[in-house]
């Protein structure tokens, strides 16, 4: 069924790219503990210079994550690409 429904997209899209399945329990698998687990080499590094994080939520349908960060500024940017890294999460939102 995979390849036929391929060959129909791209049959009726020619400019259409690769064709990807998408796992819709993916985003509903975004969670505090795995969001803990990315972070987990980073932690001893932020603590070192001051810093703290805690995961205040998430919002699994929206993809986003709200974090609290105390710390050096220059850390921060850097910690939002970590937490992007996982693919189930689009936007980082500092509390």
């Amino acid at each position: 069924m995979k390849m036929g429904i391929e060959r129909v997209l791209k049959e009726n899209f020619s400019n259409l790219g690769d064709i990807v399945s998408v796992d819709p329990n993916e985003a509903a698998s975004l969670n505090v503990e795995k969001i803990y687990q990315s972070l987990e080499k980073l932690m001893p590094a932020i603590s070192n210079l001051g810093g703290s994080v805690e995961i205040v939520g998430t919002d699994s349908a929206a993809g986003s994550v709200s974090v609290r960060f105390k710390g050096p500024a220059r850390l921060q940017k850097g910690l939002e690409l970590v937490l992007k890294d996982n693919k189930s999460i689009k936007d980082v939102i500092f509390v």
